[in-house]
């Protein structure tokens, strides 16, 4: 009896071999990136993440769980349009990049993470001599954004919060906020 050899990988990460596969249901074939477009749950926990470029192939993913890997920001996150839930808790993350263009997204969790800050600082434009730097609020047009938790990070402010008015749960345990008074309007409000 002659035994097939096991395809060649397709993804560097044998988690994230293994868990595509597994969303797949697909253990024995060659993977090829049409596949990806039918996944729109993926559960990446775990998975000793540190780029998330590869991505970029699950074109109709609706729920992303990125938590307990050892990312420090999310800029390699493509944009990934159908969006509605992404998990990044317990990475390493200390600056979240501008999330506008996903306006889908209704969940995001930031918990456990080194987030000081809810701004980035962008370059707008740069000439020889200058560049026009301005500060930019992470999640600016999240307009359908229900439920933010951003427990357990070093945050000591939240006023760019106010604009969230779509917000219906949000948690905030475990920073250093002293003025919750922004974000009063929301329903269910973890201090």
């Amino acid at each position: 009896m002659v035994i097939p050899e096991p395809p060649e990988p397709y993804f560097d990460n044998h988690l994230v071999e293994m868990v595509v596969r597994t969303a797949l249901g697909n253990s024995n074939s060659v993977l090829v990136p049409e596949d990806f477009e039918t996944i729109t749950v993926l559960n990446l926990s775990e998975c000793e993440l540190t780029d998330l470029n590869f991505l970029s192939e699950f074109t109709n993913l609706q729920e992303l769980d990125l938590s307990w890997n050892n990312l420090l920001d999310c800029t390699s996150l493509p944009e990934l349009k159908h969006l509605t839930k992404i998990d990044l808790s317990y990475n390493f993350i200390s600056e979240i990049q501008v999330l506008s263009s996903y306006t889908e997204l209704t969940e995001l969790s930031l918990r456990a993470n080194n987030l000081t800050t809810l701004v980035e600082t962008v370059k707008f434009s740069e000439t020889e001599d200058t560049a026009v730097l301005q500060e930019v609020f992470a999640f600016e047009g999240l307009s359908k954004l229900k439920r933010l938790d951003l427990s357990y990070n070093v945050l000591t402010g939240v006023s760019e919060l106010a604009d969230l008015t779509t917000l219906e749960y949000l948690n905030l345990e475990k920073n250093q906020i002293i003025d919750f008074s922004a974000v009063e309007f929301v329903p269910e409000l973890i201090r």
